[in-house]
């Protein structure tokens, strides 16, 4: 990553943080975050990113150190989950999941040029609900 999109990606990072109302739950909060930091991926560039990491390997290994921000990320949100061992975990956790759908939404949208980013978004995170509650009977078996 380089250094003028680490800083865009902060800056971005930052009025995410500052923009979400503080009435939000955590999960609101990490959606409301991801959806900002997705919204501003979506664009030609990045498709074109994602189809030459797609072909080379060396590309692929690049794209990876996003991995990086995930310290960035976890600051971000330690200052809403507060202090103490728990809420350290939670805003490791909330980091670590940022990156991981944010990651998933951008992939979804690179296959999906049709597709607008809110849309996925909201596709993204109906499977994120899926997923995180113990009766999935559609997704069991496959």
């Amino acid at each position: 990553m380089s250094q003028r999109t680490a800083v865009k990606f902060e800056t971005v990072l930052a009025e995410a943080m500052k923009t979400c109302p503080s009435t939000y739950s955590l999960s609101e909060l990490l959606k409301y975050t991801v959806q900002e930091l997705s919204r501003e991926a979506a664009n030609p560039r990045t498709r074109k990113i994602m189809e030459v990491a797609a072909k080379y390997p060396a590309a692929r290994e690049a794209l990876s150190r996003i991995a990086g921000e995930q310290e960035t990320i976890a600051a971000a949100f330690a200052l809403r989950c507060g202090k103490g061992n728990k809420a350290r975990i939670a805003a490791n956790l909330l980091a670590g999941l940022t990156l991981v759908i944010q990651g998933a939404i951008v992939h979804a949208w690179c296959e999906n040029p049709a597709q607008s980013i809110d849309g996925i978004n909201e596709q993204v995170f109906a499977m994120v609900k899926t997923l995180t509650c113990e009766a999935a009977p559609t997704l069991r078996g496959r």
